[in-house]
């Protein structure tokens, strides 16, 4: 079946090194590029994303990434306390420490580079349709959008980021440190600033006070 999406065009192409996104369908599937900047072993180069499409066959560290990273390079996911770091050796998917870490739609996760070459993840699959729930139940959640959109998180009908209580905050990373933006509560207004955030950005939610669910629902296409 044919969708229309966005601009109506045939395949999803989206640069987020540019933040220009082309959108065409007929399967509703695509890519979007990632830069990796480069690093140094005594400075690493650490890029905060997310996994914006559902890939095929499935959504394992192997499946995603295969071989795009520098040998040395990392994984750092989240489980709700601490980072867990996943170590690619280089080779394929099978060079990574844990071949089959699921980073799915929704998840973020950093990136470390250590080595002086610079890199690019092309993240290949599937635009998630209809309604999508992202449950955060910590009080640092580490989260990126299930459907590959920029833009206001609060204002844009897709992201529909709307679910926080006063004094959550967002923290955004912008390459060396993380950034908080508070939300006071009352609608749009009650921002530190508009929480703006690229295609496949991942950042964290922080949760004020008693941890609470936080159902953030994205709407795909069509």
């Amino acid at each position: 079946m044919r969708t229309k999406i966005l601009l109506g065009l045939a395949v999803l192409a989206v640069s987020a090194s540019t933040l220009v996104a082309q959108v065409y369908s007929l399967n509703i599937v695509g890519y979007v590029n990632q830069a990796v900047p480069a690093g140094s072993a005594a400075a690493p180069s650490f890029v905060l994303i997310g996994n914006p499409l559902k890939a095929s066959p499935d959504n394992t560290v192997g499946t995603v990434l295969a071989g795009q990273l520098p040998a040395t390079s990392s994984l750092l996911s989240w489980d709700g306390s601490t980072f867990l770091e996943n170590v690619y050796s280089g080779g394929g998917a099978a060079g990574w420490d844990v071949p089959d870490a699921v980073i799915a739609p929704g998840t973020g996760f950093f990136i470390k580079n250590p080595t002086t070459t610079a890199a690019t993840i092309t993240f290949v699959g599937e635009v998630l349709a209809g309604l999508q729930t992202n449950s955060m139940t910590t009080a640092f959640s580490l989260v990126s959008s299930k459907v590959p959109v920029a833009g206001d998180l609060f204002a844009d009908a897709h992201l529909n980021f709307t679910n926080m209580v006063a004094n959550d905050s967002l923290l955004t990373w912008d390459g060396s440190t993380y950034i908080e933006n508070v939300y006071a509560g009352g609608g749009a207004p009650g921002w530190d600033s508009p929480p703006v955030v690229t295609v496949g950005q991942g950042f964290f939610l922080k949760q004020a006070g008693a941890v609470h669910t936080v159902n953030w629902i994205t709407i795909g296409f069509p």
